[in-house]
C-alpha cells in the first residue's frame, strides 16, 4: 500500500516538473514538433523514474546504534496505515470510474464510425455527416460537417487541418495523455498536461496548413468563423475546439531561437533533487578495528583498582554489600600515595571484611 502511494506521489512530482519547464520556457515558442517530443518524454519519465529506488550508504557502529531501531525502522502505525488504505480505496474507486467513462467513450466512437460510410484520402478516412455542428478527427477518421455554412476554400482548409492531425498521428499522444490523467486525476497538473498536449497538436496542424502555401489571413479568418464549435470527444481533435486566439497569436509569431531548447537541461538538476529527496539510507554496521599497539596504549591510560591495599585488574565481581567505602585518587595525590603507576588515577575499595 505504501509503495503504491509513494509511487503515485513521486510520479505526480515528476510530471509537474516537466510541465513547469514546458510552461515557463517552451509553451510560447514556435518549435512545436520539439515541444511534442518533450511533452511525451515528460510523461514517460514520470512513469519510469519513480520505479527506481535510490539509496545512500550510512556507516554506523554496533555499540551506538540499536539494530532493531536503525536497521529495521519502525513500521507505520496501524492508525496511519488505516488512513492510507482508505485514501487508496477512494483513489481506486474514482480511477475505475474514469476508466469506465473512457471505455464508454471509445465504444461510442466505434459505434459512430460503424454508422457512416467513409472515403480514403491520403491515408485518412473521411466521413461526411450533418450529425454534429463541428468538424473533428478521431484516430484516423475525419468527420466533416456538411451543414456548416462555409465556402469551398474554408472547407478545404478545415480538411487539411484535420488531415494533419491524422497523418502526424496525434491521437497516439492524446491516448497516452488521457491515460495519465485518468491515473493521476488527483493531480491538477495532469489535467493541464493533457490540455497542453492538445493545444500543441493544434499548433502543429496550423503550422502544417500554412507551410502548404495557404493564405495566413484566410486561414485565421476561417478559424475565427468556426470558433464557437465544441469538442465531441475528449480525445478528439477539433478544428476550433481550443482557444482560437492563442493559435492566431502563435501563427503570427516569429520563429523562436533554437537556443531556447536548451532549457530542457533544467530537468537534470530537477530530477537530481528528486533522487536526493526520496533516497533512502542504507545503514551498514562496522566494528572498530584496533591494532595491538593502540590497544596497549589505551590500556595504559586506564586507572588502577586497589582492593584493601592490593592492586587488582577489576572490581566487577565484588559483592556490593561487602564494600565499606570507595575512594578515587587523581593527579598528584594518586602518585604520592601509590607511586608512578597511579598517575592515571586510582580507585581504592575498602571491604567490610578482609578477603
Amino acid at each position: 500500500m505504501e509503495e503504491i502511494a509513494l509511487y503515485l506521489f513521486k510520479s505526480g512530482i515528476c510530471l509537474s516538473l516537466c510541465y513547469g519547464i514546458y510552461y515557463i520556457f517552451l509553451k510560447n515558442e514556435t518549435f512545436f514538433k520539439f515541444n511534442r517530443y518533450f511533452l511525451l518524454a515528460g510523461i514517460f519519465l514520470s512513469i519510469i523514474i519513480p520505479l527506481f529506488n535510490f539509496t545512500y550508504t550510512v556507516q554506523v557502529t554496533d555499540p551506538i546504534f540499536n539494530k532493531n531501531s536503525v536497521l529495521n525502522p519502525a513500521k507505520t502505525t496501524p492508525a496511519i496505515l488505516s488512513y492510507l488504505q482508505f485514501g487508496l480505496l477512494v483513489y481506486f474507486v474514482v480511477t475505475f470510474g474514469f476508466i469506465f467513462n473512457y471505455l464508454l467513450s471509445l465504444r461510442k466512437a466505434r459505434q459512430l464510425v460503424s454508422q457512416h460510410y467513409f472515403e480514403v484520402v491520403d491515408r485518412c478516412k473521411i466521413i461526411y455527416t450533418n450529425q454534429f455542428n463541428t468538424s473533428f478527427s478521431i484516430f484516423n477518421y475525419i468527420f466533416l460537417d456538411t451543414d456548416i455554412a462555409s465556402s469551398v476554400v474554408e472547407q478545404r482548409l478545415i480538411l487539411e487541418h484535420e488531415k494533419a492531425h491524422v497523418i502526424q498521428k496525434h491521437w497516439i499522444d492524446m491516448q497516452i495523455a488521457q491515460l495519465v490523467r485518468i491515473f493521476q486525476w488527483f493531480n491538477p497538473i495532469a489535467w493541464l498536461y493533457l490540455k497542453a498536449v492538445r493545444q500543441n497538436h493544434e499548433y502543429l496542424a496550423d503550422q502544417t496548413v500554412l507551410q502548404a502555401g495557404n493564405s495566413g489571413a484566410t486561414y485565421r479568418a476561417t478559424l475565427l468563423n468556426h470558433s464557437l464549435q465544441s469538442r465531441v470527444f475528449n480525445f478528439s481533435s477539433s478544428f476550433a475546439g481550443d482557444n482560437p486566439f492563442s493559435r492566431i497569436d502563435m501563427m503570427k509569431k516569429r520563429t523562436s531561437r533554437e537556443t531556447k531548447k536548451w532549457s530542457i537541461l533544467l530537468l537534470v538538476p530537477c530530477f537530481s533533487l528528486i533522487f536526493f529527496a526520496f533516497a533512502t539510507p542504507d545503514y551498514q554496521t562496522s566494528k572498530n578495528k584496533v591494532n595491538p599497539g593502540t590497544a596497549v596504549k589505551a590500556k595504559a591510560h586506564l586507572p588502577i583498582y586497589v582492593v584493601n591495599g592490593v592492586e587488582t585488574s577489576s572490581i566487577e565481581n565484588l559483592d556490593t554489600n561487602e564494600i565499606k567505602s570507595i575512594n578515587v585518587f587523581k593527579g598528584e595525590s594518586a602518585i604520592a600515595r601509590f607511586g608512578e603507576k597511579g598517575k592515571y588515577g586510582v580507585i581504592a575499595v575498602t571491604l567490610k571484611t578482609k578477603p
